[in-house]
């Protein structure tokens, strides 16, 4: 499975805090999915040493697909993606 570096941003409100957890799985949109990630989306498990509320906004861990027969050659240096929570976007992702 690969596992690559990322750079989260997170796009909470005030109301929202950075998650506690060190780790948070939901559904990516990538630039290739666009159309259709709505019906046919993929799921990213980000993992955190220290939690992104005490990192605080950027902060960084590593991302990797939930699923073994993901397209896993989305996830090369350089590479932008959002994670979603429903028809929320929750974070813009950066592979570093």
């Amino acid at each position: 499975m690969k596992i690559v570096d990322v750079k989260v941003t997170w796009l909470a409100s005030k109301a929202v805090a950075l998650p506690h957890c060190h780790q948070y799985i939901t559904v990516a949109k990538f630039q290739e999915d666009k159309e259709f990630w709505e019906k046919e989306a993929w799921s990213i498990v980000l993992e955190f040493n220290t939690s992104p509320a005490k990192q605080g906004n950027p902060c960084l861990g590593t991302a990797r697909f939930l699923v073994e027969n993901a397209p896993v050659e989305r996830l090369i240096r350089g590479k932008k993606f959002e994670m979603h929570e429903g028809k929320t976007k929750v974070a813009e992702i950066e592979i570093i």
